[in-house]
């Protein structure tokens, strides 16, 4: 897996599970964490939305969160409020 910052949309990012070169699939602003620090779950978000949640091997997540911040997606401390939205 390859975590690419999106060419077609600035400040968006994707997950490449089988790099083709072509930039496909479900596009993310950021990822979400407890508290804001590597873990191995994590939720991509568009803009407000939950998108997707991620559980990443232990043994990866330093390579990880490591990748995003190469390729400048930002990490956040996931807030959850009284309904399913998340606020930042």
């Amino acid at each position: 897996m390859e975590i690419r910052a999106s060419i077609k949309q600035p400040g968006m990012f994707c997950l490449i599970w089988n790099d083709s070169g072509v930039e496909v699939g479900a596009h993310f602003t950021r990822i979400e964490t407890v508290n804001g620090k590597p873990s191995q779950d994590v939720v991509l978000m568009n803009g407000l939305k939950r998108v997707e949640t991620l559980h990443v091997s232990a043994d990866a997540v330093h390579d990880f969160f490591g990748h995003a911040t190469s390729v400048g997606v930002p990490v956040f401390a996931e807030m959850a409020t009284g309904s399913n939205e998340v606020a930042a």
